[in-house]
């Protein structure tokens, strides 16, 4: 099987947010200001665009007819 650049792009994209998620979790102590909120929410951007990127890729796989 032979992903498509989107789809191990959405899939790198998966991976970084949730290693940001974990790290800001991890260092919550330690983080200056609003650092945890931006690791936070850069993280969860990180995971919207990639669901972004999947139901784009395959929206046609799944609405089209099947034979």
């Amino acid at each position: 099987i032979k992903a498509s650049p989107a789809i191990v792009l959405a899939f790198y994209m998966v991976i970084a947010g949730a290693l940001m998620r974990v790290a800001a979790a991890l260092a919550v102590e330690v983080l200056p200001g609003d650092s945890f909120s931006y690791l936070i929410g850069t993280g969860g951007a990180l995971w919207a665009g990639s669901f972004a990127i999947f139901a784009i890729v395959f929206w046609p796989i799944v609405t089209r007819a099947r034979a």
